[in-house]
């Protein structure tokens, strides 16, 4: 099996150097590419001086993570894309689990490691840990991870599960699914593209599986940290464009009218806690629904509903017994 180790690159030389040394040592054959979004920091130069094995593509413009991730698609040879942040780094073999899990299971299309902290050495990583899960309101959440809080990994979830989506830091793909369900929606410019990409496979059919005998490590926030406005604008947006073209009649209106009020009483939060950018973040990411909600909608094509019987606020409850670590 052919694969490609893909990385999203905007003027982030200084995490290249970090922590593309670990990618190539730990590559197992695999071809590496770094997809540069036209940064002005250097960064193809000193890969090219310093890592001449590892494949480049530059683009005209920052194109954002779907539509950067897509430019490239077309120019790599390989039967599996594993698709990984420029702060993404690993300490041991990890391809060769994810090939083996792929030739074994031919439904399964998306595969995503154990993502640890690169930061709290020990702890599950936000973005992903040990694979995504959604509840009863649309609100994502992960095993080992549930709004603020991480678990330690004390080995439970050294297992195989199906989740409902892989987290973007670090997942992988089959190709030719990545192209027949065409890719990531461009509409998104960064945050919740993998989780609609993943509803969506899972609306065609395929399989989503986590793989803890496989694991990287992600330094997180290198793009927004996750208490910024601007990712809560983006999270809110695209989380509600994208049930928009998945969502079952019925599922969808009764899920709006709850978002709507959970997200009202979200705002009234951050008012009577003084965080007014987190609030006007809110606002405008209903606008840029309800403005873009024509288009989301004639995107509407197999409908499915990942959600599941349970709520991300007692996963946190039960969470912050069991750990020290609130990312927070």
């Amino acid at each position: 099996m052919k694969t490609a180790i893909v990385i999203l690159n905007y003027n982030g030389k200084d995490l290249i150097a970090k922590y593309l040394p670990s990618i190539i040592r730990h590559r197992s054959g695999a071809d590496i590419w770094v997809v540069d979004n036209a940064s002005t920091d250097l960064s193809l130069e000193f890969i090219h001086k310093n890592h001449p094995t590892v494949k480049t593509l530059k683009l005209k413009k920052n194109l954002g993570y779907s539509s950067g991730y897509n430019a490239c698609v077309q120019k790599i040879d390989a039967e599996l894309l594993c698709f990984i942040n420029n702060d993404v780094g690993v300490d041991s073999a990890w391809i060769p689990q994810i090939e083996d899990h792929f030739k074994k299971h031919h439904g399964v299309a998306i595969i995503q490691p154990k993502i640890l902290s690169d930061v709290h050495d020990g702890f599950f990583d936000y973005a992903g840990a040990a694979g995504g899960r959604i509840d009863f309101m649309g609100l994502p959440y992960c095993r080992g991870r549930a709004l603020q809080y991480c678990a330690k990994d004390r080995g439970q979830y050294n297992d195989v599960a199906s989740i409902q989506w892989a987290g973007g830091a670090a997942f992988c793909i089959r190709r030719d699914v990545f192209l027949e369900l065409d890719g990531f929606d461009e509409d998104f410019f960064m945050h919740f593209e993998e989780i609609d990409l993943s509803i969506r496979a899972l609306a065609n059919g395929w399989q989503i599986h986590y793989l803890g005998i496989s694991q990287v490590k992600h330094l997180g926030g290198a793009s927004l940290q996750n208490n910024d406005p601007l990712k809560l604008y983006h999270n809110i947006r695209n989380s509600m464009l994208a049930y928009t073209k998945c969502l079952p009649l019925f599922n969808y209106v009764l899920w709006l009218f709850m978002r709507l009020v959970f997200d009202f009483f979200l705002g009234l939060y951050f008012v009577l806690t003084g965080r007014f950018k987190h609030m006007f973040a809110i606002v405008k990411g209903h606008h840029s629904f309800f403005y873009n909600f024509p288009l989301f909608w004639r995107k509407r094509s197999i409908l499915f509903n990942p959600f599941q019987n349970k709520s991300v606020f007692i996963e946190n409850f039960k969470a912050k017994l069991n750990t020290q670590y609130d990312i927070r």
